[in-house]
């Protein structure tokens, strides 16, 4: 069990916290109260969830028997969301006066988490609707700027337990999905077919050793021709698309000699069809068409899920914020702003537990960085000022001033994430 702050406490078993369930520390233990908590987080979304009057989120809780996590409160002020910059890729119009901005949220671990969030219209004015996709954690809040702002909402969520990111919006979804669709139907009809064909090939064969008669034997030739032609027509038809553009390019596509074969093979069976004698492939020619197809279908649904992996993970590392220093003194102020504001020569505050959020250079400061997303090495590294860092880097150690040299999309983790 972990507490908002990171620390592995021994646990008292007696003792449950009124969040999460989890067993509470005895040092955290007050015999006072009605309620105990196992972290200061859990304590504060427990009132604030009372306060508002949602009491019903752990009955559902309850009901599910779901366990939850101790809840994690970042305390952010969330600033840098009103940035226009920031919010450019993440928000869309969806009204005269309305915004329709998306957020990652983290902590979503039930349905019960779902309904708590998307009653947040009901207690912050200036939001109309929230959205929660339980299965991908992102949440569509539609919202008025003249009543409200986006650093608002997002102060909300997060001490609801549900620490915001701004997540772009996707480009052009419905045309993969589409494609997706298609290449199944595709399957479908290849499959039904070959099925069929079988059991008319299995009929022409048990004919030929028992003496089938003649207009059997030519009804059953030309209803094989008849099923096959979906299968060339609508099914095959991705093998001899490619096939010709490759030609027309001058390239050898790997779908080429799948093609021929097919060609091939669906002319010697219909000319044997026509001529009323010789072996059919019919049936054979599906069932490689439906073969080829399922792998082919296999293939997009990993390779989709991929694409997807690494969009979240570029949609949320590229529009985080950063803490940078408002002038050149010791004691400037910091201040939150997104990555997009980042030039080099500024002056970023990485305090402990945070992501390094930029490439550059350790101005003062001495702590140890765990690499292990970027490189899989699990032994954090000492680091000092006139050392070089690299951003999704953790600040393991004590609080760092960072000379900027590169963010966002500039960066080595960018770079990467754009290949």
């Amino acid at each position: 069990m972990t507490t908002a702050r990171g620390q592995q406490p021994v646990s008292a078993p007696g003792v449950a916290c009124a969040h999460c369930g989890l067993s509470v520390p005895p040092g955290l233990v007050r015999p006072e109260e009605s309620d105990q908590f196992c972290c200061n987080g859990c304590r504060q979304v427990y009132t604030l969830v009372r306060e508002w009057g949602f009491g019903q989120y752990y009955r559902l809780v309850h009901r599910q028997q779901a366990a939850l996590e101790p809840a994690r409160v970042s305390g952010r002020s969330f600033e840098d969301f009103d940035d226009a910059r920031a919010q450019g890729e993440a928000t869309i119009a969806a009204g005269p006066d309305r915004q329709r901005t998306r957020l990652y949220l983290e902590g979503v671990q039930c349905a019960a988490c779902v309904w708590l969030v998307e009653k947040l219209p009901a207690v912050l004015p200036g939001v109309d609707e929230v959205r929660l996709n339980y299965a991908t954690g992102v949440a569509e809040v539609t919202w008025r700027p003249a009543h409200t702002r986006l650093s608002t909402v997002s102060k909300a969520l997060d001490r609801l337990g549900y620490t915001p990111h701004l997540q772009r919006l996707g480009r052009g979804p419905e045309q993969p999905r589409h494609e997706d669709r298609r290449m199944v139907a595709r399957l479908g009809v290849a499959a039904a077919c070959a099925m069929n064909l079988m059991f008319v090939s299995g009929a022409l064969y048990a004919g030929e050793s028992s003496g089938m008669a003649s207009p059997y034997e030519t009804f059953f030739r030309w209803f094989s021709l008849v099923i096959a032609v979906p299968v060339l027509t609508f099914s095959a038809r991705p093998f001899f698309q490619t096939a010709i553009a490759g030609l027309r390019m001058g390239l050898v596509h790997i779908d080429l000699p799948i093609a021929v074969a097919l060609v091939v093979a669906a002319a010697a069976s219909a000319w044997n069809t026509v001529t009323g004698h010789g072996p059919l492939w019919f049936d054979s020619l599906a069932m490689l068409v439906a073969a080829l197809l399922g792998a082919r279908v296999l293939q997009r649904g990993a390779h989709r899920a991929a694409v997807e992996r690494a969009n979240s993970l570029r949609d949320v590392a590229f529009l985080e914020f950063a803490r940078r220093f408002d002038g050149d003194g010791p004691d400037a102020p910091v201040i939150e702003v997104p990555l997009a504001a980042l030039t080099p020569g500024d002056r970023v505050e990485v305090r402990s537990g945070d992501l390094i959020p930029v490439d550059g250079v350790i101005l003062n400061g001495r702590s140890s960085l765990s690499n292990a997303v970027l490189t899989g090495e699990a032994t954090p590294q000492t680091v000092r000022e006139g050392d070089t860092v690299t951003a999704g880097a953790t600040n393991l150690g004590a609080r760092l001033v960072v000379r900027v040299d590169a963010a966002g999309e500039r960066t080595r983790v960018g770079a990467l994430l754009a290949i």
